[in-house]
């Protein structure tokens, strides 16, 4: 029989057992087998998005921003030499100023689009990876085709679904920043207070973290679940993650331990030339690594699903929805 969940505390968390951790060592190992069964298109999203990010960065950099900046620096230097008792001089620093906010316009704007871009980029290749994971990890072959036309389909939803996550992100670090830094200063001033302070981050620092276990996997259910995004999707992900809390706990702190790793192991040098090899090399890492992550929640969805007995809804060929049940159907084997 289905393992029956209790549901009704959606926020209480023992210390890890042995059998959690094994767990969660075998998500990663299946995650690494998932990656093997697709390596190919895996890698091929993986480095497609990372060229299309790249592409549009240096273009911003050198078609944009560069040469905006140097004639608002130009503009700048004429206002600086500005002589009241001169009429050039005062036509010269009026024109300056119009152009000066008319650069800054330009640049706004094209810097908004650079986002827009890079956004939609980023969405297309977090919806093919779980798109991807979730056909390896049904044992289901997918083909390039079947790939974009279940792209183009799930696409809006997990728009929509990153929208919000994004604005929760964005809102609770506004929260928990401040307060980490407010503990920080506490340092200089006592001790006691310091610890004290450390002693009281800890309930939001779990906070934190559930947050973006519930987060990640909302993602991961936009993609696979028919009808099911934004809000809908985070309600479904923090009910699916309930029983699995400690597992998504270690999943989300071993990602957010490994990213800090990866960002101070990589510091860029003073050479320009070497400083863009390793600014290059950071970002095939970190592409690589984000490509992980998600096939890893996408493993830890079944998981989750598993736990509560429900069955999984994917696309098939003709991209509809079908269900496969995840728990064995132990009383139809009985004699």
């Amino acid at each position: 029989m289905a393992k029956q969940v209790d549901t009704n505390k959606p926020f209480n968390m023992n210390y890890p057992s042995s059998h959690e951790l094994l767990s969660v060592f075998k998500i990663f190992i299946t995650s690494i087998k998932n990656f093997h069964k697709n390596k190919l298109l895996l890698l091929s999203i993986t480095f497609l998005t990372l060229f299309l990010e790249i592409g549009v960065i240096f273009a911003d950099l050198f078609l944009s921003l560069k040469p905006l900046s140097k004639d608002i620096v130009t503009n700048y230097h004429i206002m600086s030499t500005y002589d009241p008792t001169s009429t050039t001089s005062s036509t010269d620093f009026l024109q300056s100023i119009f152009k000066i906010q008319k650069d800054m316009t330009s640049l706004l704007g094209e810097q908004i689009i650079t986002v827009v871009v890079l956004y939609v980029i980023s969405t297309s290749s977090t919806v093919a990876t779980i798109y991807v994971s979730a056909m390896s990890h049904l044992h289901k072959d997918i083909t390039l085709k079947e790939l974009v036309l279940g792209t183009k389909k799930i696409w809006k939803k997990i728009l929509i679904t990153l929208f919000y996550v994004s604005l929760l992100s964005i809102g609770f670090n506004l929260l928990f920043l401040p307060c980490v830094l407010f503990v920080g200063l506490l340092y200089f001033s006592s001790k006691l207070m310091f610890v004290i302070g450390i002693a009281l981050l800890i309930f939001p620092s779990l906070l934190v973290l559930y947050l973006n276990v519930v987060l990640m996997l909302s993602l991961v259910v936009s993609v696979l679940e028919e009808d099911v995004y934004g809000f809908g999707a985070m309600g479904k992900a923090e009910r699916l993650v309930r029983g699995k809390k400690v597992q998504g706990f270690i999943i989300c702190l071993v990602f957010i331990v490994a990213s800090g790793v990866l960002a101070f192991s990589l510091m860029s040098p003073r050479k320009v030339w070497i400083a863009i090899a390793v600014m290059v090399a950071k970002m095939i890492f970190t592409s690589l690594f984000r490509m992980f992550s998600l096939m890893a929640y996408t493993v830890f969805y079944f998981e989750c699903k598993k736990n509560h007995g429900e069955e999984v809804e994917f696309e098939v060929d003709d991209v509809s929805y079908i269900k496969v049940p995840t728990a064995p159907l132990v009383d139809s084997a009985l004699p």
